[in-house]
């Protein structure tokens, strides 16, 4: 297999760096590279994609060609990046892998993640131990050990026999590196149309596919019109009457904010504020909002509700087995880590892997002490539609769920805003919002804040532990 490298531009400003796998497609004029979503920034919406970004692949002979995305909305876990045939000198120099070329499952075998560097065309590789079970799912994201370089996101992981296992995924400071699957690639390929799969797929595969990547209830909406993606001016998208197949989750909502002022924040919040949903298989099981609290070169951290893990009818449980996907402000969805919860409060930091730098909010411990305007904001995980509703802090009223340290608000919101932040007047952090039917509860700043610092002292705590 042929490994390139891949590189975004805005202008002659380089954004992000990946690598790439030349692979087989059903398509005569033009080469396929599998590679990793990063390779685009996250806050681009896909009307800047189709404007502004440059794809620039530097093959293995140091040729340099301009290559390019179709239909970027419909990737998840992964882009295939296009170059035209004839703009390669020789195109006979590049292998192209085949997916349908399965290997049998082997625990614990060695592997290799391999990845090139654009500026310098060179090659590299680190080796590790492949951690996938033979009991998952063919969409679940597995591990490796190998360590990578944040270069080597997009790369292949291969076997010591030179078969392809999967793509990397993500590149971390942690001893293990996620990657996904060549069958989830394959059948993906296999049910857009790139790739003619010599194999057979089974109705199960089929079926799966249509309720994840293209069931028509899940790509369009009403009658028939493709959901859109959100405009870089959110204040239309903000008063945009609501798609007619979504029923009333989103109503009141995209209504709600009477002032400019209101509008103006709560579109600054639009790249702060995700949809998260939990799956058990490929059935959904809870979905809610959140914000991102924190973010560093290879992750970010997002606050959100424990309710997205916890066992329905239980108070003390959650569920290990949940698959947790982000949808992001870009509507590209990735999958979230659970990093730590409080059952009491309801609180969750959930983890995604990944160079998104994302805006963060900042929580101060300065408690919540008089009424003042605020503007709950939430995401419809379905359509990665943007929720902001006006109210007032009421103080001295007493959420009717059992914690007396939650407060209210009279922002109306619907169970999509679930772990979303509530924010004053001045984009301050205010709280994080829970559901009633007759009110909005919200546990304060101050109280998020307390909870913060804990976490940190646990992890603190139990680094030492592993170091000794």
């Amino acid at each position: 297999m042929s490994i390139v490298a891949l590189a975004s531009f805005d202008g002659d400003t380089q954004l992000h760096e990946c690598t790439g796998t030349c692979i087989e497609s059903s398509c005569p004029d033009a080469t396929c590279f599998l590679t990793s979503i990063n390779l685009i920034p996250y806050t681009w919406w896909l009307g800047k994609i189709t404007e502004s970004l440059t794809i620039k692949v530097r093959l293995p002979d140091d040729q340099i060609v301009t290559g390019w995305i179709e239909n970027p909305e419909i990737y998840v876990d992964f882009f295939i990046v296009k170059i035209k045939n004839d703009d390669v000198i020789d195109p006979l120099h590049l292998r192209h892998l085949s997916l349908d070329r399965a290997t049998q499952f082997e625990p614990y075998r060695k592997v290799a993640a391999v990845w090139r560097h654009y500026d310098s065309g060179e090659l590299k590789a680190t080796s590790g131990v492949d951690l996938a079970s033979v009991c998952a799912l063919t969409d679940e994201e597995m591990l490796s050990t190998c360590r990578i370089h944040e270069v080597g996101i997009g790369g292949p992981l291969v076997d010591f026999d030179g078969n392809f296992v999967g793509m990397n995924c993500s590149g971390t400071k942690q001893r293990k590196t996620p990657y996904v699957q060549r069958p989830s690639i394959r059948e993906f390929m296999w049910f857009r149309g790139m790739v003619s799969v010599k194999e057979e797929v089974d109705e199960a595969v089929t079926a799966r596919f249509k309720s994840r990547y293209g069931d028509s209830a899940f790509l369009r909406a009403g009658g028939g019109q493709y959901i859109n993606l959100l405009d870089d001016t959110f204040k239309k998208d903000i008063l945009r009457k609501p798609l007619g197949g979504f029923g009333l989750e989103m109503d009141r909502s995209a209504y709600s904010l009477a002032s400019e002022s209101s509008k103006l924040l709560a579109s600054k919040m639009n790249r702060s504020v995700v949809s998260l949903a939990s799956f058990n298989g490929f059935a959904k099981k809870f979905s809610c909002s959140g914000v991102f609290i924190k973010g560093e070169a290879c992750s970010a951290t997002i606050l959100t509700s424990a309710s997205l893990f916890r066992v329905p009818g239980s108070s003390h449980m959650i569920d290990d087995n949940l698959r947790i996907e982000v949808c992001l402000p870009n509507q590209y969805r990735v999958v979230g880590i659970l990093n730590c919860y409080n059952l009491q409060y309801n609180v969750a930091l959930v983890d995604i892997m990944g160079f998104w730098r994302p805006r963060t909010i900042k929580i101060h411990g300065h408690p919540v002490t008089s009424s003042m305007d605020v503007i709950a904001v939430g995401s419809l995980f379905a359509c990665r539609k943007l929720m902001a509703v006006e109210g007032k802090v009421l103080i001295g009223k007493q959420s009717k769920l059992d914690c007396k340290e939650l407060c209210v608000s009279t922002c109306k919101i619907t169970k999509a805003g679930i772990g979303g932040p509530l924010i004053d007047n001045d984009g301050n952090f205010v709280g994080m919002n829970f559901y009633d039917e007759e009110e909005t509860p919200f546990l304060p700043r101050d109280v998020i804040h307390h909870l913060l610092l804990n976490f940190n002292k646990k992890r603190y705590v139990l680094k030492k532990k592993e170091a000794l």
